[in-house]
């Protein structure tokens, strides 16, 4: 804004060069943070790809509870398990 003119007109000390200002970059909403992650994401290779190939598949069942209707739905599905778990836990080793 105007109060901020005068840095326009700074100049050096023992120098004649003007600082020019730049105008301020818009701030990008939301909307637009997660579009450009999401097509940032989708260009990228995938890190675990050669990792996860050697892995063989499994067949597993999907349950989940729908709130809306109080029951269980349950669904046939592949999954990669690895063969070591990453931490101990109840969750981890069955």
């Amino acid at each position: 804004g105007a109060s901020l003119q005068w840095l326009s007109t700074m100049c050096d000390e023992g120098s004649s060069r003007t600082v020019l200002l730049r105008p301020v970059p818009r701030r990008k909403s939301p909307k637009e943070c997660w579009r450009d992650a999401v097509h940032k994401a989708l260009c990228l290779p995938d890190p675990w790809a050669q990792r996860w190939s050697s892995v063989p598949l499994e067949r597993a069942l999907r349950r989940r509870w729908d709130v809306q209707r109080r029951s269980w739905s349950c669904e046939e599905l592949l999954v990669r398990v690895e063969a070591e778990p990453f931490a101990k836990g109840a969750m981890r080793i069955c």
